[in-house]
């Protein structure tokens, strides 16, 4: 998946990669580039016809990994309890900037004289060249992720290596069964981004975001599953907005591979409104493009387009676009993946 998406969760990785050095060291300008801090762009449902439905259907497959994780990614070689912040890895995706936080959180955890068990605590850290984080938080365990732990970090101006974070970020632990990233485990919780921003030098924001997410995440066996849910979260990225709502993002990874599958709702002015999708079988990864798996595309008046990966170089092609719109396809066609960017429904 390399289109604009991946650039997306690309700029979230970097974020996240940023959250690991705030506890390093020690203000950047006032922000003069205007964003839209809520969505503004176009709501309604798109109109698919023969111009846009291969760019749409491969933005849909594109945005199944929106939440970033994959079989080299978050889960498999970050085992954040033990780590202490002697290793850091740029993971991308929303749970990635999660993990990535509670690497930050470690940080302060293992220093029991600065964040005491059992009581709300809070504290200022100095950003590398300049500007502060805020952090208040609670933990019921010395040292270690644990039911019931809370963390808010709360970004004043923090400049990191000429990257200036301002907003607020919240996560709260609700259930840990085991160690998170070592062994068998489970990690349940939510992340909530508090009009989180980046931006250069120049005052041109990268990134911005409003909204939650409900994770959970588990290891049995070897076999590793990741789900992450949520009802409404905003995202700037380079001045292109999207609004995912009704979202359910899921991974599941062993040895011999890994599965995504994704319902979620989402409106941005690079679709040109809104656009539904629905996953109808987890797609199967164990090459660059999946072997198998299958989701519908859905806009205005009903109209849709289905995808059916056929093998790692094919897919297959159905379709109803025009009026009484019903569950036959009006026609199905097999391409190469390589072509599904430029795809046009034959006949429209």
């Amino acid at each position: 998946m390399n289109n604009r998406i991946f650039r997306i969760i690309t700029n979230l990785g970097a974020l996240g990669a940023i959250l690991t050095l705030v506890a390093c060291g020690g203000g950047g300008g006032g922000d003069t580039a205007a964003v839209p801090l809520s969505y503004t762009g176009p709501t309604a449902p798109v109109v698919i016809g023969a111009d846009n439905a291969g760019s749409l259907t491969n933005n849909a497959y594109d945005n199944l990994d929106d939440v970033g994780i994959d079989a080299t990614g978050v889960l498999n070689t970050i085992p954040v309890a033990v780590q202490n912040g002697a290793t850091e890895q740029e993971v991308p995706g929303l749970l990635g900037q999660t993990r990535m936080i509670l690497d930050v959180l470690d940080r302060i955890r293992s220093q029991p004289t600065i964040l005491p068990v059992g009581v709300t605590v809070s504290g200022t850290l100095a950003c590398t060249t300049s500007g502060t984080v805020s952090w208040t938080a609670i933990q019921g365990v010395s040292n270690t992720v644990s039911s019931g732990d809370s963390y808010t970090l709360t970004f004043n101006e923090c400049n990191e290596s000429g990257i200036i974070i301002t907003g607020a970020v919240s996560l709260s632990i609700t259930l840990v069964s085991g160690t998170p990233g070592v062994g068998d485990y489970q990690l349940e919780g939510e992340y909530n981004n508090q009009g989180l921003r980046a931006r250069d030098a120049a005052s041109v924001t990268t990134f911005y975001s409003n909204g939650s997410v409900t994770f959970t995440e588990s290891s049995v066996s070897g076999q590793r599953t990741t789900r992450a849910t949520g009802s409404r979260f905003y995202l700037l990225i380079d001045n292109e907005q999207y609004l995912y709502t009704d979202f359910d993002f899921q991974y599941s990874a062993d040895v011999s591979g890994y599965t995504l599958s994704a319902d979620f709702t989402v409106a941005s002015p690079r679709f040109g409104g809104t656009i539904t999708v629905t996953t109808l079988a987890p797609f199967v990864f164990n090459a660059p493009t999946p072997s198998s798996g299958s989701f519908r595309v859905e806009g205005a008046s009903g109209a849709w387009i289905q995808l059916d990966a056929v093998d790692t170089n094919s897919v297959s092609l159905s379709w109803d676009l025009t009026d009484p719109v019903d569950s036959t396809p009006d026609g199905t066609e097999t391409i190469l993946w390589t072509d599904l960017p430029t795809w046009r429904p034959p006949g429209l």
